[in-house]
């Protein structure tokens, strides 16, 4: 199913989960959200406003609550005077309190600015005449900053939003076993940060891992859904916490390499002695791409078969452009003769829109071209549930595996 995430204002969330798993990457995308002057009814070129989103699933540990809370945060630069309010709705208890702490995403830090209760138990404001001194202002633009609320049921932090610049995007990827190319059968689970500089590139990154404390090494390497690339970064494990892994401090992602990250193609990876090429492996999905896995077998065709073979595979789209990057990789099928992506609901067949082609050194992958293009008819089929993958073999030529593209 899909690992692409809906933005919000500094997070994302993911729209579905995976056929059998997961897709989810989650799969946070925080971006900007900042307001430009001439959004402002001052005209102040020196303030700039933060919309701020809170929810359960950013807070580090994340907790289980439908709460959330939306609000503004006001900054005028030339002073580093600072207001904002948020109203929170739906919390599992009444707010014990709030506050504005420092940390990027996917981290816990201190106390910067307390809130105080406004007109209502859930509608919280900054005290009036509260100032940032330049380091703050700094940290605030580097996206290091952060709203916790905490509750009786969650003295911890029940929501949480990242305050989230223009020039800085955050993306929260849940990685798990399902995503491997080689698919891995377990019961750990990890969830990544990653704070990209658009500017600079300059990148923050951070990795928790959940029941695997044998984990050896991770990294964020360069590859589509369904590939296999270089490793682009290492992440350095906690010297205290063998669960927390971080990029060194003067990470950066070279222009070739935000470039990938924008498509989409590049993905968190958790190697163990186990596992070597990988145990937990997570999609990095921004705004505005698509990811979705799909499982083919025998019992999807029209009409259906018996074969024992089955495949998996993936779809990366950019909603906006079209621009497709697929690939299969079939299971028990050596002697299949074509591929591709197909128009057509579930329960019918349709004609090629797409089409892949074998890899020379492995018969089991099919990939598409590197121009291959969605017209927005079929972005429109693809975001219904109207695509699918079919492999065609010599004893079943029209096909002996499907699987429907579904987000």
């Amino acid at each position: 199913m899909i690992l692409s995430f809906k933005l919000w204002c500094g997070l994302t969330k993911p729209r579905s989960y995976f056929s059998f798993l997961l897709s989810g990457l989650v799969l946070l995308t925080l971006s900007a959200c900042h307001n430009s002057s001439d959004n402002n009814p001052t005209n102040n070129t020196n303030v700039v406003d933060f919309p701020i989103i809170l929810s359960a699933r950013q807070v580090t540990d994340t907790t289980v609550s439908n709460g959330s809370a939306t609000g503004t945060i006001t900054v005028d630069t030339s002073t580093g005077a600072i207001s904002g309010t948020f109203t929170a709705k739906d919390l599992d208890a009444a707010i014990t309190a709030a506050h504005i702490h420092k940390g990027v995403a996917g981290v816990s830090g201190s106390v910067v600015i307390p809130f105080q209760q406004g007109n209502d138990a859930n509608t919280w404001n900054i005290p009036d005449s509260t100032v940032l001194d330049a380091a703050q202002l700094a940290d605030l633009f580097a996206g290091k900053f952060y709203v916790n609320v905490h509750s009786s049921a969650h003295p911890g932090g029940e929501i949480r939003g990242q305050i989230v610049p223009a020039t800085i995007t955050v993306i929260r990827t849940e990685l798990e076993g399902q995503q491997e190319t080689i698919p891995v059968n377990s019961s750990s689970s990890a969830v990544a940060y990653i704070t990209v500089d658009t500017v600079t590139g300059n990148v923050i990154g951070n990795l928790r891992t959940t029941n695997l404390d044998s984990a050896s090494a991770a990294h964020i390497h360069s590859g589509f859904a369904g590939t296999n690339g270089a490793a682009a970064i290492g992440f350095v494990q906690d010297a205290t916490d063998i669960t927390f892994w971080e990029f060194p401090a003067d990470a950066n992602l070279t222009p070739a390499q935000l470039t990938q990250l924008n498509q989409g193609g590049m993905y968190f990876n958790v190697h163990s002695p186990a596992n070597p090429k990988g145990d937990l492996r997570g999609q990095v999905v921004p705004e505005g791409i698509t990811v979705v896995r799909s499982v083919l077998d025998g019992t999807q065709q029209v009409p259906a078969n018996n074969s024992v073979a089955t495949g998996v595979g993936y779809t990366t789209v950019n909603t906006t452009t079209g621009t497709v990057v697929a690939n299969i990789r079939t299971i028990g099928l050596d002697d299949a003769v074509a591929a591709h992506i197909h128009i057509g609901n579930a329960g019918s067949n349709g004609s090629v829109i797409v089409p892949l082609t074998q890899d020379a050194t492995d018969v089991t992958v099919w990939n598409s071209a590197a121009e291959a293009v969605l017209d927005s008819i079929q972005l429109v089929a693809l975001n219904s549930g109207r695509l699918y993958f079919n492999v065609h073999t010599p004893a079943i030529q029209t096909g002996e595996v499907r699987g429907q593209i579904t987000p």
